[in-house]
């Protein structure tokens, strides 16, 4: 009998889960532990330690080509997790048959299973597989894998040369980048016909390639395949039919159930590592407060301080001002004598000036002045004598 085969791909990752952590898998009911030893585990790499062994040159390069500070990247994979665009690793998760005609023990298929893996490298020279991981302890389930890998572009201008990017990655593959409208009509079970609307692009035309060899591997390995839905016509017209809203309803809600789990495992698989940052900032702003607390009260005591001396200041001028007034005479006299002091002060600095150009000609001019003061008193009328020549 014919079987189905199944190359779902997606960006919800949960290495516990597929390591089978048991803070990750308690409230999975559907996973037998008693089972699980029957699991193998054949690649298992962590993510941050993949980013530095696949970006690491790369970042150390970029690095060292940036003059300001604040635009070198310290980590890439934290990089990676901040960029909303992006997701650090993304799953594919395989199966061949189901529960009613596989089960979880199951030689033939795990094999399959196990040669896909094994080639995974030769087909996708651009998508690092870190995590590779076979279930069998699913009861009611049947066998299969996860396979995380990591998106790997290169030739890139602007950042790192080599980076993680899922659509260069499958260009660089070979996988066209042009997105494409297919409308087919497929037999439903009951015999009556549906229009499909499919939007071809690079993911879904390398996750064809991947489903074509995995049939591959099943044949090599005596296993028919067969495909859901395999009673399709193209339609040659543009003219096409809406979804049943039924159709339309589970696509929806299944489309929010994979967000949600891809966002539930992003916070499983980060969460540690983002508390850690939080935790630290935390702390770092509990010491910036503690900080501003200690100067805002060192203000408060020079201000208290400097209101103190104001007013002894201000109450000693008030004491000087009196004993002034009353010195002088009263307020008149006072004034006088303010008046007196101004024009021996600027007689002061008459004189003052006069000495500085004295200085300045006895610098620059040697000698002129004993000159010129010999000849003022050269000018001088002599004094009369008063001896009578008789």
């Amino acid at each position: 009998m014919a079987k189905t085969v199944s190359f779902h791909n997606g960006s919800a990752v949960s290495r516990g889960h597929n390591l089978r952590d048991e803070k990750a898998i308690k409230l999975q009911k559907h996973i037998d532990s008693a089972l699980s030893h029957n699991n193998e585990y054949l690649i298992d790499i962590p993510p941050r330690e993949a980013y530095s062994e696949i970006f690491g040159e790369a970042l150390r390069a970029y690095n060292a080509k940036q003059n300001r500070p604040e635009r070198r990247i310290d980590d890439y994979y934290t990089h990676v997790l901040g960029d909303k665009k992006k997701h650090p690793v993304y799953e594919a998760i395989i199966q061949v048959g189901d529960k009613n005609d596989t089960g979880v023990d199951a030689p033939a298929e795990k094999a399959v299973i196990k040669e896909f893996i094994e080639c995974w490298n030769d087909r996708n020279p651009n998508l690092a597989l870190i995590g590779a991981y076979l279930h069998m302890d699913e009861t009611n389930g049947t066998i299969h894998a996860h396979l995380d890998y990591i998106p790997v572009a290169t030739g890139y201008r602007k950042g790192l040369e080599k980076q993680n990017g899922l659509t260069k990655a499958l260009e660089q593959q070979g996988f066209s980048t042009e997105k494409e409208t297919i409308r087919e009509m497929v037999v439903l079970g009951d015999g009556t016909e549906e229009e499909v609307k499919t939007v071809v692009t690079a993911q879904t035309r390398w996750q064809e390639s991947e489903r074509q060899a995995l049939e591959k591997c099943c044949k090599s390995h005596g296993i028919e395949t067969a495909r859901k839905n395999e009673k399709r016509k193209h339609l040659e017209t543009p003219e096409y039919k809406s979804y049943k809203k039924t159709l339309d309803k589970m696509e929806n809600e299944y489309k929010a159930g994979v967000e949600f789990l891809a966002s539930q495992a992003e916070k499983i698989e980060t969460g540690g590592f983002r508390l850690d940052l939080l935790a630290a900032e935390r702390e770092e702003e509990k010491k910036r407060v503690k900080l501003l607390k200690l100067q805002k009260e060192d203000m408060e005591d020079n201000l208290e301080r400097l209101k103190e001396e104001h007013d002894v200041i201000r109450e000693a001028n008030k004491t000087a001002m009196a004993d002034g007034l009353a010195a002088a005479g009263g307020m008149e006299n006072y004034r006088t004598l303010i008046s007196k002091a101004k024009a021996d002060r600027e007689v002061m600095n008459r004189l003052a000036r006069l000495e500085a150009l004295e200085k300045y000609i006895e610098k620059h001019f040697p000698g002129i002045l004993e000159s010129f003061n010999k000849a003022t008193a050269m000018l001088k009328p002599k004094a009369k004598s008063n001896n009578i020549v008789r």
